[in-house]
């Protein structure tokens, strides 16, 4: 029974890290247009979250298995939609969102980087200190 409760604790928390991994903000630039992109846990394997240009706003949602992202961005007024996929490596997330134009399917490229969070900054700039 121990071993068991140990496993169950250990694949929760490998599962729970890996959706973590995508949770955060993250900024980008597509032909010199800045991109938001936030990204919350919905769920075991799930995100939502919001993507902003300078003109739009799309409402994202994926599934995350390990370091990829497979989903959607939907901008609701212009009734336009993005397959939205990707990798995570370190802090950067490699996008790739496709949209169907006249029966033809055109990828863009956009590399988001992801923003620390205020208490990564303030452990990143932390001097370590010899004890007197």
């Amino acid at each position: 029974m121990k071993y068991f409760l140990m496993c169950f604790f250990l694949n929760f928390s490998l599962l729970m890290n890996a959706q973590n991994v995508f949770v955060g903000t993250y900024e980008g630039i597509f032909n010199g247009d800045n991109i938001s992109l936030t990204l919350i846990s919905n769920g075991a394997n799930n995100v939502v979250g919001n993507m902003q240009d300078s003109q739009n706003k799309y409402d994202v949602s994926g599934t995350i298995n390990k370091n990829t992202f497979s989903g959607q961005a939907i901008e609701i007024k212009l009734g336009l939609q993005f397959a939205m996929s990707g990798t995570l490596q370190s802090n950067v997330f490699n996008a790739i969102l496709t949209f169907d134009y006249l029966g033809e399917k055109h990828d863009m490229n956009v590399v988001f980087n992801k923003k620390k969070t205020t208490n990564q900054a303030e452990s990143t700039n932390k001097t370590v200190g010899i004890p007197n």
